[in-house]
């Protein structure tokens, strides 16, 4: 099918192939329908990095029919997945360690208190991104606003990286020296 018309309603990918899942060329939605209809399993590696325009290390089909709805609608012009960037200071953010802060890195945060085993002291402080000292709902949205949820990224730091200087877990940084929080760590819903 390449080199041919477009089928009604389609762009060309905005970068990569990302969006193009059926390997036609074009974002359509039968690129859309193939991710939202029974057989996901079945994709091919390929097929299946095609479908991660958020950059999450996994396809979620109704984040993918979302966010391909809004690119063909003309209301986004890009995916999460093509602009990837790394930590904006000494690697807050970078869970996964990967050199890019990314929707993996938030999804890390969303699991963190039910994954096994959670995130370690030094993932810790890189997922501590408002530097308030817990990892919560909060520092995941953070994540999402600087990686691009649906969209571009939002912000281009974190409150964590205002600090010269960096407090270890469960420390903040009160203007002068990092003190204990006494915040009791919430978890994530």
């Amino acid at each position: 099918n390449r080199g041919q018309r477009p089928p009604p309603g389609a762009k060309a990918p905005p970068c990569d192939s990302y969006g193009d899942v059926n390997n036609d060329g074009w974002v359509s939605q039968g690129d859309r329908d193939m991710v939202f209809s029974p057989g996901l399993g079945t994709f091919t590696l390929e097929q299946q990095r095609r479908a991660d325009v958020g950059y999450y290390g996994i396809v979620y089909p109704l984040i993918f029919v979302t966010t391909v709805h809004y690119y063909l609608s003309g209301e986004i012009d890009t995916f999460p997945a093509c602009h990837l960037r790394p930590s904006p200071c000494n690697s807050i953010g970078d869970i996964d360690r990967d050199g890019l802060v990314t929707n993996k890195d938030a999804r890390l945060v969303q699991y963190d208190s039910i994954t096994n085993p959670p995130l370690s002291g030094e993932d810790r402080r890189r997922a501590d991104v408002n530097g308030d000292g817990t990892i919560d709902y909060a520092d995941r949205q953070l994540l999402e606003d600087y990686a691009g949820y649906l969209t571009h990224p939002y912000i281009d730091t974190f409150p964590a990286c205002q600090s010269a200087i960096a407090c270890p877990t469960g420390y903040l940084y009160n203007g002068s020296t990092c003190v204990p929080n006494e915040t009791p760590q919430t978890l994530l819903p």
